[in-house]
C-alpha cells in the first residue's frame, strides 16, 4: 500500500447522496456544516454561491461542482445573483424534468474535521466544468448525463 492510500484510508470518510434532483421558485440551500466535506454538482440550469469570502456571489452552471470543507464561513446557494430568500419556505424541489435548476448534492462526513490536513486545503473548492480535467469531466458527464 502506497502512503496516499493508506492516509486516505485512515481518514475514515463516510459519503451520502443527500439530494439529487431539480429545485424552482425563489430556492434556497443551507448547507453548513463544521464537521462535514458538502459538495454540490450543477446537474441543469445555474445557482448562486453567496459567501462571505467573495466579493459578488459566484455563477454556478450545468457541469460545475463546488465543495464546501468544514472551515468555510457561512454561505448558501440560491436562484439569484441580487436576491437571497431569509429562509428555504419558498423552494419546491421537483423530479430532474420539472426544476429550473438540477443539483446532486452530498455530504462527505469527516472523522477529524479540524484535522490539518482539511485545514490546509481551502475552505471552498470551485471545479468549472470547462476546467475539469479527462477524467473528472467524464465522471460528471456520468453523474449528471
Amino acid at each position: 500500500m502506497d502512503a496516499l492510500t493508506a492516509l486516505v484510508n485512515a481518514l475514515n470518510l463516510r459519503a451520502k447522496l443527500v439530494y439529487s434532483g431539480g429545485v424552482c421558485g425563489r430556492w434556497l440551500m443551507d448547507h453548513n456544516s463544521d464537521t462535514s466535506v458538502w459538495f454540490h454538482l450543477v446537474s441543469k440550469g445555474q445557482g448562486w454561491v453567496h459567501s462571505p469570502s467573495r466579493e459578488t456571489p459566484l455563477a454556478l452552471e450545468n457541469g460545475d461542482l463546488i465543495l464546501f470543507l468544514p472551515h468555510a464561513p457561512k454561505h448558501f446557494l440560491s436562484y439569484s445573483a441580487e436576491h437571497l430568500p431569509c429562509d428555504a419556505a419558498d423552494t419546491r424541489l421537483t423530479g430532474w424534468e420539472g426544476g429550473e435548476s438540477g443539483f446532486v448534492c452530498g455530504e462527505i462526513e469527516l472523522a477529524t474535521p479540524r484535522s490539518l490536513l482539511w485545514q490546509a486545503l481551502p475552505a471552498e473548492i470551485v471545479i468549472k466544468k470547462n476546467q475539469a480535467g479527462d477524467i473528472l469531466a467524464k465522471l460528471i458527464e456520468l453523474v449528471i448525463g
